[in-house]
């Protein structure tokens, strides 16, 4: 028995194909058009029954002259005419939690699909994908969402790559030097001087380090 719903393992492939229709409408969406657009590649099939589930493609393959009117509208138009073919085609969905289907957390999405097809975790991520594609394409839910996995989950992000910093070496230089109170007895002040070093220095810079030291600042 076929899914109630649809979905396609690169949900991102729905956004360019609306796109690439509101540029130029295809009278025929069939596998061999979609290939020619380099839409959805070896997925052709899935792209197309999320098409036909919305109602843009009928049975045929060929474009609904009715609801594909809404690729030659204005903007404010498209996307009206796209959120009712959306909200026509997920009814169960709108039914059950009203507009805010649309925001719904993909957790819910998931849940909600499983219990209406019976269908394993990936299946029901790969659905939630799909319908978030098509509500972000309606400019109905905000943001960049997944392309999708395998498992319809978003990837995990890579950890950042450690910073390497070359080691450096420090040396030190300590002198007391002898000042005098007003009454005129000594007092003993202890002064260390840090100088940090790149671990390729050599024994020259060393040396004239230390020589300016001891001329400047020691005698």
């Amino acid at each position: 028995m076929a899914n109630q719903y649809p979905y396609v393992s690169s949900a991102g492939s729905i956004g360019q194909a609306l796109e690439q229709f509101r540029k130029k409408l295809p009278q025929t969406i069939d596998s061999d058009t979609l290939k020619q657009l380099e839409l959805a590649p070896n997925n052709e099939s899935y792209l197309i029954n999320v098409l036909k589930f919305i109602g843009i493609v009928d049975e045929a393959g060929k474009a609904d002259s009715k609801k594909s009117e809404i690729f030659y509208a204005d903007d404010t138009q498209y996307i009206a005419g796209l959120s009712e073919l959306i909200e026509a085609a997920y009814s169960s969905l709108f039914d059950l939690h009203g507009a805010v289907a649309w925001n719904l957390d993909k957790g819910k999405l998931t849940s909600f699909f499983r219990q209406a097809d019976k269908t394993s975790e990936i299946v029901g991520g790969r659905q939630t994908n799909t319908f978030v594609a098509l509500a972000v394409a309606a400019k109905k839910r905000d943001g960049v969402e997944d392309k999708g996995t395998s498992n319809g989950t978003s990837k995990p992000k890579k950890s950042p790559k450690p910073t390497v910093v070359a080691k450096k070496t420090t040396v030190a230089e300590q002198t007391t030097v002898e000042l005098a109170k007003p009454n005129g007895s000594p007092v003993s002040l202890n002064v260390r001087i840090e100088v940090v070093l790149p671990s390729n220095s050599t024994k020259e810079t060393y040396d004239n380090i230390f020589k300016s030291i001891r001329e400047n600042l020691i005698d």
